[in-house]
């Protein structure tokens, strides 16, 4: 598993607690987004067309 996909394994699992749990809390929307932000930069930076 690489990092990209250990980082959406994060994400999704924070989505499914908010979602289960019913939480609504700034940070935690923040700290998606922000997983979401280092998938994309990622594999930008690391999965190049030739």
């Amino acid at each position: 598993m690489d990092l990209a996909q250990r980082i959406e394994d994060l994400r999704c699992k924070l989505d499914r607690l908010v979602v289960e749990k019913g939480l609504q809390d700034p940070f935690i929307s923040e700290l998606s987004e922000r997983l979401d932000v280092l998938i994309t930069e990622y594999y930008r930076d690391n999965f190049r067309p030739v």
